[in-house]
Order: structure tokens, then sequence, then C-alpha cells
């Protein structure tokens, strides 16, 4: 009976005006203050919210006993749920400290042999283009002297233009020191090869066709005209 009434009065309560503005989502303490003091009945609204204060509390105290029995139950469940929060709390620990010490195991030495693998690409590059710039600079003072030969040197010279070629494929010379006048030579050397390999072209071709001109008139099927006696005129002269 007596849960009944406060049942009632809780019920009154939350259908009195007066406090409808409290159950509102986008209740504001200043707007409903201002309210007040406009109507000037400030006395009459904190006498109605203690007595609201009252009645509530009471509907509280009446809830609390009337339900201890699912309360006590989920405070319970709440202590369990904290006890395995807690307890899955330390097992992320552990498996945390599993994961770091697996990366320490794995990632540190994966960076370490990235590192060194890049090192290791950086290293035959370099020692690649030092053995093409030897060998451009032996071949270089090769092709000064087999410039120096004339044109009894001028396929050996070819030869060394060619490997020269290749060593100079791929790879980007330009900037350095060492070789900036060798590359300069190479340049002036090839003209100059090329230069004597056309001479001499010409000059063989003048000699095959010197060579290829007859000897002497011939008749019309191609044989030596020959004298009264017989002989040919040819083997005559001789």
């Amino acid at each position: 009976m007596e849960g009944s009434k406060e049942t009632a009065s809780s019920n009154a309560l939350l259908k009195d005006e007066c406090y409808t503005d409290f159950c509102t989502e986008d209740f504001d303490v200043k707007t409903y203050t201002a309210q007040a003091i406009h109507h000037a009945v400030i006395a009459e609204q904190l006498a109605k919210l203690a007595q609201g204060i009252s009645q509530l509390d009471k509907e509280l105290h009446v809830q609390v006993v009337a339900r201890h029995e699912d309360l006590l139950a989920q405070a319970t469940g709440i202590e369990s749920l904290e006890g395995v929060l807690q307890m899955m709390q330390t097992r992320i620990a552990a498996l945390q400290g599993a994961v770091d010490r697996i990366r320490t195991k794995i990632v540190d030495p994966y960076n370490k042999i990235l590192a060194r693998t890049a090192q290791l690409a950086r290293l035959q590059v370099a020692c690649d283009l030092l053995r093409r710039i030897i060998r451009i600079l032996y071949l270089t003072k090769r092709l000064q002297g087999q410039l120096q030969g004339g044109s009894r040197e001028v396929t050996k010279a070819a030869q060394s233009l060619s490997e020269l070629d290749y060593l100079s494929q791929g790879v980007d010379l330009s900037g350095i020191d060492v070789i900036e006048n060798d590359l300069l030579f190479i340049s002036r050397a090839r003209l100059e090869v090329e230069n004597q390999a056309k001479r001499l072209l010409e000059q063989g071709m003048e000699i095959q066709w010197t060579s290829a001109r007859p000897l002497g008139p011939s008749l019309g099927n191609g044989a030596p005209r020959r004298s009264r006696s017989g002989v040919p005129v040819r083997l005559r002269c001789l």
C-alpha cells in the first residue's frame, strides 16, 4: 500500500509542470533560473524543488528496498566482471610483452639486414664504377699509343674505342674529374679514327678499281689480239 502511494506520488511529480523542464534533454540551468527570477516566484520555486527532491529520495529508497536482491546480484556480477577484466588485462599485458620480445628478435635483425643489403648494393655499384674508371684510364693510354702508330694501328684503335663505348653504357660518367680529360680525348680520337678509316677505305677502293682495269684492247669475244705469226701480242712483247 505504501509502495503504491510512493509510485503515485512519483507519477504526479513527473506530470507536474514545475518539474517537466527537468526531464527534457536540452535543460539549461541558466534559462530556468532566469525565468524564475523574471516571474518573481523564487520562493515558491525553491519550495517546490525541495519537495521534489524529498519525493525523489523517497522513491529511490523504495526502489532500492524493493529490488535489493537484483541490485546485489548485479553488484556481484560487476565484481566478477571486474575480476575477469583484470585477468584479461593481465593476459593482454603478457601478450604485449611477448610481442615486444618477438619484435626485438625479428624486426631489429630484419632492419639490420635491410640496411646491410642497401649498403652492399651501394658498394657493388661503387665497385663497378671504379672498375669501369680503371679500365677507361688503361684503354685511353693504350689508345694514345695506337693513334701514334697511324693507319697501321687503326683497327686496334677502333677495337679500343668499341670497348670504351661499352664501358660508358648504362652509367653516368659526367662530373668525375679523374676521367674528364680522358672522355674529351676519346671523343677526339673517335673522330680521328673515323677519318682514317674513311681514307683507308677510299684508298682501298681506288687500288681495287685500278687493278681491275683491262691491260689492253681485246676482241669482241674477249680473246687477246694476235700477230700475223699467231703469237699473242702480250706474249710477243714479253
